[in-house]
Formats: C-alpha cells, sequence, structure tokens
C-alpha cells in the first residue's frame, strides 16, 4: 500500500523536481493530505482512519 502514497508524492512533486525546497512543514502537510484522502481499496476509509483503529 505504500506505493499508493508514493503515487501521489510524485503526482504533487514530480520525479524532475528536487525535494531540496520543500521545509519539513511542506512535507507534513502533503503527507496529511495524502493520508487523509479516501480510499476505495480501503473501503472508502482513509489510511489516518484506519490508523487511528489499529492503535
Amino acid at each position: 500500500m505504500i506505493e499508493r502514497n508514493h503515487e501521489f508524492i510524485r503526482y504533487i512533486v514530480p520525479k524532475v523536481q528536487s525535494f531540496d525546497d520543500y521545509t519539513q512543514e511542506d512535507i507534513t502537510l502533503m503527507m496529511n493530505h495524502i493520508n487523509g484522502t479516501a480510499r476505495d481499496r480501503l473501503n472508502g476509509c482513509t489510511p489516518y482512519q484506519l490508523s487511528r483503529f489499529t492503535a
């Protein structure tokens, strides 16, 4: 499932673009958005919601 996150990251930051211009705050915001996106494969849940169930 981590591959789907990689696809989302590369949708936002294309492979030809460096991460050097991004701050930790930018990366955290990006990952919060990615992990807050509902996915069909997760029965309409977000990765964040699922992590709350398993914690």
